[in-house]
């Protein structure tokens, strides 16, 4: 199976990755903030407080596993930059080297 891509695309779905993760970090920001108050949800009755004593240990948790979906983004667009960087680099060197092989070729007479 062969699959054709330019590293030019490489670098856009990188920035694209990495605007995702921004957005995902902008979007937590604020549940990250509320995530104290979220007890308050539940109601200050006898169930309320039930309810919060379930899943209260749950929170910090949930919050850390959010935050490093978008770390995990953000990480993931910068290899890839990395790639299309490389991609790039090896695609250079293969025109010098073509380049050195034709020259030869020529002066070889064949």
């Amino acid at each position: 199976m062969t699959i054709d891509v330019r590293p030019e695309e490489i670098h856009t779905c990188a920035g694209a990755i990495v605007a995702e993760g921004h957005t995902w970090g902008d979007a937590y920001a604020p549940l990250e903030r509320t995530t104290a108050r979220i007890a308050d949800l539940y109601g200050g009755d006898a169930i309320g407080r039930a309810i919060h004593r379930v899943f209260d240990p749950f929170l910090p948790q949930a919050a850390s596993y959010t935050e490093e979906v978008g770390f995990a983004a953000l990480e993931t667009g910068a290899v890839l930059d990395r790639v299309a960087v490389a991609y790039m680099d090896v695609e250079s060197d293969n025109e010098v080297l073509a380049g050195k092989v034709q020259a030869e070729v020529d002066r070889l007479g064949r």
